[in-house]
């Protein structure tokens, strides 16, 4: 009867050893579980910053890229203005061009009637000098 008791006994302290040691395992595991969930969330809260920053930039980005357009736009309208400036000056200096031509033209003509009524006059003076001399 003594035998069989410290059998029991003997089987008790081992199954209890047994869930003694299978609990600190357990436990050692909820650790583990625990240190890495514990990093997994550090991780997960690194990339949501990240993902702001990602975010921020973003729009920064987009708001200068906006901005960018803009100007671009603003420069393109001034820009067609003084192509139109030009073309309107451009169809000045060919009016003009056009003008001076004409007036060239005139002069030329004018310089040769001067010269010609410059000859008449010459030739009118030779005239009364020969008729005022023959008197």
């Amino acid at each position: 009867d003594k035998r069989s008791e410290e059998r029991q006994r003997y089987q008790l302290e081992n199954k209890l050893k047994s869930s003694i040691r299978h609990l600190e395992l357990v436990s050692n595991r909820h650790e583990k579980s625990e240190a890495l969930v514990d990093r997994q969330y550090q991780q997960l809260l690194e990339r949501q910053d990240e993902l702001h920053r990602s975010r921020n930039k973003i729009k920064s980005f987009e708001k200068q890229k906006s901005e960018k357009q803009e100007e671009i736009s603003n420069l393109t309208s001034k820009l067609k203005k003084k192509e139109a400036e030009i073309q309107k000056l451009n169809s000045r200096i060919k009016s003009f061009q056009e003008s001076n031509e004409d007036f060239q033209s005139q002069l030329k003509q004018c310089m040769c009637e001067l010269r010609t009524l410059k000859r008449e006059n010459a030739s009118n003076a030779r005239i009364n000098i020969e008729n005022s001399n023959s008197r």
